[in-house]
């Protein structure tokens, strides 16, 4: 196809540990129970350890949209979306938040 390029971006796999993997799995429980205070401590918990846990980000973005949060929940879905773009839930997440307006791109205007 011409004017197409494939994106050879490789994307870096961060080994996180079993506990992490835990914290995160007992968080998104937390998130799914409507426990937003707990499931939120736990995730800025792990984001100090790896800061740019993709998955990690998506799941405080999400908490953030939940509590109402709409600024901050684009900043974290944003962040999680340019650390790892081939997830379709983080950009489903970005179109959710009715404080966000789009702009020229798609690009979000925070």
């Amino acid at each position: 196809m011409a004017g197409k390029t494939k994106n050879t971006r490789k994307f870096k796999k961060t080994t996180i540990s079993k506990l992490t993997q835990l914290k995160l799995a007992k968080a998104l429980t937390l998130q799914q129970q409507g426990l937003l205070k707990e499931a939120k401590i736990i995730c800025e918990d792990v984001l100090k350890e790896y800061p740019d846990h993709f998955d990690c980000l998506h799941l405080l973005g999400v908490i953030a949209l939940q509590g109402g949060n709409y600024y901050d929940a684009a900043k974290l879905i944003g962040k999680a979306v340019g650390l790892y773009p081939k997830n379709p839930t983080f950009f489903y997440h970005l179109g959710v938040p009715p404080g966000v307006g789009r702009v020229g791109g798609g690009r979000y205007q925070l």
